[in-house]
């Protein structure tokens, strides 16, 4: 299965209330910085959650370029082996970060590096090489102790299967945390980090550890995430942190919403039939209530 989210080319119909609410979350992100914050779509399959979702990232990348806010969108499409390998998904989206950072440093023509970017591409081998290199360089400058930079260079070439029942608790701890230091580093720059994934009901268990770890600590920092419609036990995810977000925590967060929940209902009849209208090239089309169900 591919990686790649599917670009929102063409015109966008309908789920306009629901793409307002995204776009103004990250739009005061940028303008007044703040805690992380965290949306989850949800929907049947067909209903358009992953389209609405290419079509945000794409309408936030516009908005950050028009503020001149250095930003970031990683985009990954998470897939049904994930779910048994560990770190697996957190190691696609360091290996965007890692890639913005190293591109920053590089510079341009002009002498100047790039501050914005958003990633939706699946690597080859030949493109990862050079970011190992960068992330081994950050690892020295933030001093990572030997063993540990043993383990999180493991997780970065993807051979961390074999290694996880050697993993005790404290160093599982300790492994998160560094990864958490490397995004943070990574991204210090930034105005907005976005991570928009898709179908996170596949996603590993200590990969929603480090996205727990990254929402606790981060600042500028929007999780975006789609799945179809899921009861918590079958996420990968630790359940009080989830029980936390959903029921939120009056003594904390009670002046700052920092988790969203969209579920999407089926598109009314208006959109349904500009829909179909837009799709067949005539948007004066008027049509027939068979053809829009």
């Amino acid at each position: 299965q591919q990686r790649v989210w599917k670009d929102a080319n063409g015109k966008f119909v309908g789920r306009e209330r629901e793409r307002a609410k995204i776009v103004s979350i990250a739009e005061e992100m940028v303008m007044f910085g703040g805690s992380s914050k965290f949306v989850f779509v949800t929907a049947d399959s067909g209903a358009g959650k992953s389209f609405l979702c290419s079509q945000v990232t794409k309408q936030i990348h516009e908005i950050c370029v028009v503020r001149n806010a250095p930003h970031l969108i990683s985009r990954n499409v998470c897939t049904e082996g994930d779910s048994f390998s560990p770190f697996n998904i957190i190691r696609l989206v360091l290996l965007d970060i890692l890639d913005h950072n190293l591109k920053r440093g590089d510079g341009d023509h002009d002498g100047v590096g790039q501050t914005s970017a958003m990633f939706s591409t699946d690597r080859r081998e030949s493109d990862v090489a050079p970011l190992l290199v960068h992330f081994v360089t950050i690892c020295r400058e933030l001093k990572i102790p030997p063993l540990q930079f043993e383990i999180i260079c493991r997780i970065m070439m993807g051979a961390m299967e074999e290694g996880m029942t050697s993993l005790t608790d404290e160093t599982a701890d300790s492994t998160i945390g560094n990864l958490v230091r490397v995004f943070l580093y990574c991204s210090l720059y930034c105005d907005l980090v976005v991570l928009a994934l898709d179908d996170v009901l596949h996603m590993d268990e200590m990969s929603w550890k480090v996205i727990q770890k990254l929402f606790e600590n981060g600042v500028h920092f929007l999780a975006l995430f789609t799945s179809g419609p899921v009861a918590s036990q079958d996420l990968h995810v630790d359940s009080e942190f989830w029980d936390y977000l959903r029921r939120g925590n009056p003594g904390e967060m009670n002046s700052d919403q920092r988790f969203f929940e969209i579920t999407l209902s089926p598109m009314d009849r208006i959109d349904l039939d500009r829909l179909v209208a837009d799709s067949l090239g005539d948007a004066t089309l008027e049509v027939d209530e068979k053809l829009s169900h």
